[in-house]
């Protein structure tokens, strides 16, 4: 408690510091630890905002946002920076992470696209897009245009959020950047296997919530969402090494051996529960026990080469066989037939 400096970050009053006999205060529409004597222009000019530095920012809420516990469901409502509050304090949680007491990185407050957020436009200013709000306010050097419409103005926004948190393709480029060029929508990046939950959280918001995904774990065929269903499809050459990735929600993120996900590759109408690999594949050791139990479950001891919360990649991959084959993905305790999908 009390640790934060002025200025600081802060989610609830009790982190911001008591100065001279001054107890400092959590803003409700900066969240940074103010002195309760300041007015709003003493807050800005104490507590700067550089636009080229993000770090810099504010809660940037357009309306007070006065929850200090979870679920924080004033944050999507009223503030604009989608860091706030679950990448909002380092440490909050007292084992190194970000996110506040009980708040779940699922939640709606934390899984926020980093889009445009026009809904702002419209409730406070009564304009329809962020293209109008441009034309209107004549471009996007009004400080309420590119916090509003930071793919539209091309703030730093996006670019600081999602190249934290998304993992790159193997050429080095990010979901966010394919989706805003316009080479695919978040259903496709997600269906190429790539990390797109800064630029998708809606997306995976969506998926999480079905039937088929109450347990995390890779995006399947079952899932859809918009119309479209979520797993992975991809093309590979007859014996030329490649890799595979798949995303998803809750995945387990741990470090190589450690980590107990698995992957394998069966025939198109082989069961995910106990099918070994088709013949040809490399890369992916996965075998099943000796004996004649045709049910017993395939054991496979390959782990991903990256694994983080939302994605899980093999490399190194190749199949010696043509066809069309079906992709299975354990997210842990991969010697029950229920954990493969």
């Amino acid at each position: 408690a009390r640790s934060l400096a002025e200025c600081g970050r802060c989610v609830a009053d009790d982190l911001c510091p008591v100065v001279g006999d001054v107890a400092y205060r959590c803003d409700h529409y900066t969240k940074r630890c103010v002195s309760p004597q300041w007015n709003a222009t003493e807050v800005y000019e104490r507590c700067p905002e550089v636009y080229s530095d993000p770090s810099t920012w504010g809660a940037m809420c357009k309306l007070p946002c006065p929850d200090q516990q979870s679920p924080f469901g004033c944050a999507k409502n009223n503030c604009l920076n989608e860091d706030f509050p679950c990448d909002w304090v380092p440490g909050c949680s007292g084992e190194g992470d970000s996110l506040p007491y009980a708040l779940p990185r699922m939640s709606s407050a934390c899984l926020r696209s980093c889009v445009d957020h026009e809904s702002f436009a419209y409730n406070l200013y009564d304009i329809e897009n962020c293209r109008t709000m441009q034309t209107v306010w004549g471009g996007c050097a009004n400080n309420r245009m590119w916090q509003i419409c930071p793919v539209t103005c091309r703030s730093p926004e996006c670019p600081d959020r999602c190249n934290r948190e998304e993992v790159p393709d193997e050429s080095g480029k990010r979901c966010y950047q394919y989706v805003e060029e316009n080479r695919f929508d978040c259903v496709e990046g997600i269906k190429l296997g790539m990390d797109c939950h800064c630029k998708c959280g809606l997306v995976y918001g969506s998926a999480s919530a079905t039937r088929f995904h109450n347990n995390g774990g890779a995006f399947t065929w079952r899932i859809r969402v918009q119309g479209q269903e979520l797993g992975l499809h991809m093309n590979a050459t007859l014996e030329e090494k490649f890799s595979i990735s798949v995303t998803g929600t809750s995945m387990s993120p741990e470090s190589g051996v450690y980590n107990p996900a698995r992957l394998k590759i069966v025939e198109e109408d082989a069961p995910c529960s106990h099918a070994d690999n088709v013949d040809g594949v490399e890369g992916l050791v996965c075998e099943r026990p000796p004996g004649n139990n045709l049910l017993a479950i395939a054991v496979c001891d390959t782990y991903p080469s990256t694994a983080t919360a939302w994605l899980h990649r093999w490399s190194e991959v190749s199949v010696a066989r043509c066809g069309d084959f079906h992709m299975c993905h354990c997210n842990g305790n991969c010697g029950e037939r229920d954990s493969w999908k």
